[in-house]
């Protein structure tokens, strides 16, 4: 019985070092996006989101993050679902429409 007790316990431990929630991937994309890493930060967001996909925040900031990389048709996106799972989500809303906005202008239009 003892062994079978620490052979358990020897199975167990790593698997739960290894887990992790769907906050511990966002607060790693959080300091992947701060350091403008936000290919790497998507791959956080992804895997939050496979933990947990009823989080409107995982999917507003990954819609963050992609409109950083010009995908603004995927930020669009996840600012529906933010908003699907949130409908009081104001800064999707504010985002989305900023996205919205990026996706009609000319791509070589001059800055004031």
């Amino acid at each position: 019985m003892r062994q079978l007790t620490l052979t358990f316990l020897i199975v167990l431990i790593p698997i739960m070092v290894i887990a992790q929630t769907a906050e511990d991937y966002l607060d790693k994309g959080v300091a992947k996006h701060e350091k403008g890493d936000h290919r790497a930060a998507i791959q956080d967001y992804n895997k939050a989101i496979e933990l947990d996909p009823n989080l409107a925040l995982v999917y507003y900031i990954r819609g963050f993050a992609k409109n950083g990389l010009g995908d603004q048709r995927g930020a669009i996106q996840d600012y529906n679902k933010a908003i699907e799972l949130n409908p009081n989500y104001a800064l999707a809303y504010r985002n989305r429409g900023s996205a919205k906005i990026d996706c009609q202008a000319p791509k070589n239009r001059s800055t004031f």
